[in-house]
């Protein structure tokens, strides 16, 4: 992790097994035997600090009008399985649309399929 840890700062955190899309909230942390918890808004709890993922990176205008940079799962499913792909200099993360945030590490149709959110964002 490279970022600095602040309010409003846009994460992801897990609930039930799941990612879901939350928001630091400003205020006092919560530290305890079972470990150091954060203020989510999203959620109006506290999310155990090691089930938050905080390295989202927002999603720049311009790649959204570049489909070569931005597109739909689908339309990356049929990318990596063109002769154009080249596994070995790919650089794509999963996205909402608005943020990126982990990387593509599988190139699957199974893998991606199962991916929370429905865009895939693409780096030189």
């Amino acid at each position: 992790m490279n970022k600095t840890i602040h309010a409003n700062m846009r994460v992801l955190y897990k609930e039930n097994g799941q990612w879901k899309i939350g928001t630091l909230q400003a205020g006092d942390a919560l530290i305890d035997e079972k470990g150091l918890f954060l203020p989510i808004v999203d959620k109006e709890s506290y999310v155990d600090f090691n089930d938050i993922f905080f390295d989202a990176i927002p999603v720049e205008d311009w790649h959204k009008k570049y489909s070569e940079y931005f597109m739909t799962k689908k339309e990356y499913i049929e990318y990596i399985q063109s002769d154009e792909f080249d596994k070995q200099i790919e650089n794509a993360y999963v996205s909402d649309g608005e943020y990126a945030y982990y990387r593509v590490n599988k190139f699957n149709e199974t893998w991606l399929m199962k991916q929370p959110f429905e865009y895939i964002v693409r780096y030189d």
